[in-house]
């Protein structure tokens, strides 16, 4: 069941300095101005006291965003239990030790490939050297850094090779790999499920196995390969789950992007239970701003309504 997230992702800026075809955004497609730092600092005080355990920084791209390193420390300063980053790594190399320093405990950078002509396919448009991820990995390590990992999304039938090679990068620098199926609507009939993806890694050589269940009831697989590499796999295929009551009406289905099923937070103060759809979102930006806290977990708790078992 999914009854109450107790995990909140918040967009922390709308920029980002790449590109990549299949980026969901977060379901942000607002301008204007971002919440300050004190704006997010409301919101954590507010959750917290609701319970939530799990807080994560996205964007756009988080680093992209001029005072990160002061609202990382912030943040740390409420002792929230799990504080995090999801990162493509390209500023890493000169932001990584700060933002350790600033009370950040772990990242996740994400690295599809190793192969610079394929990082430029990904990239429709603008993005950096794919050297600067690598190094901007090997300076997270250096600041200390631990239990990072490396998200990989598998983008159809040529992206086997880029998955050995990712993971070979991962196991020399003792990392976990987050295996990821591509979402849907964004690829061709060659994209792999989760249980191709597991019969990759069985050819590929699996010594064991543990299950886990994470926040939001879903269920995952903790493998260790042969080669001694760690791998993070989901078990359920989240295109087929009902994590919200309207989903059960939803006209554009095969278009979810749905991929995990948090409380998320827009850089502009919207709460978004959905991705994909612009329905059913809830503005809570003049309530963050007059620090309005019952109004703020009115909105979340309208979220937790929303929510159901999974069918």
């Amino acid at each position: 069941m999914i009854q109450n997230t107790r995990y909140i992702r918040m967009s922390v800026t709308d920029r980002c300095n790449q590109s990549c075809f299949f980026c969901h955004k977060e379901g942000c497609v607002e301008e204007g101005t971002l919440l300050s730092i004190d704006d997010f600092l409301f919101v954590c005080k507010t959750v917290h006291d609701l319970g939530f355990v799990k807080f994560k920084l996205t964007g756009g791209e988080p680093t992209l965003r001029s005072d990160i390193c002061q609202l990382v420390e912030k943040l740390a300063s409420l002792n929230l239990p799990d504080l995090s980053m999801i990162s493509n790594g390209t500023t890493l190399e000169t932001l990584a030790p700060a933002l350790r320093s600033a009370g950040l405990k772990r990242l996740n950078i994400t690295l599809n490939t190793l192969n610079e002509k394929k990082h430029k396919k990904i990239n429709i448009g603008k993005y950096a050297p794919l050297e600067s991820i690598v190094r901007g990995v090997d300076a997270a390590i250096d600041a200390g850094f631990k239990d990072i990992k490396l998200n990989f999304v598998h983008l159809g039938k040529d992206s086997d090779a880029d998955m050995e090679d990712v993971l070979d990068f991962a196991t020399q620098r003792g990392l976990t790999m987050v295996l990821l199926p591509i979402m849907p609507n964004n690829t061709d009939e060659s994209a792999a499920n989760l249980r191709n993806l597991r019969m990759k890694l069985e050819q590929l050589g699996i010594n064991s196995v543990k299950k886990d269940v994470d926040l939001e009831g879903i269920n995952r697989l903790f493998i260790t390969m042969k080669s001694g590499a760690k791998i993070l796999l989901r078990q359920d295929e989240l295109g087929e789950r009902v994590p919200y009551t309207f989903c059960a009406n939803c006209h554009d289905k095969k278009r979810c992007k749905e991929g995990i099923f948090p409380l998320r937070v827009s850089a502009h103060g919207t709460l978004l239970p959905c991705l994909a759809s612009k329905h059913n979102r809830i503005e809570m930006r003049p309530a963050i701003e007059a620090r309005d806290k019952q109004s703020l977990v009115a909105g979340v708790e309208q979220i937790w309504r929303w929510q159901t078992g999974w069918k």
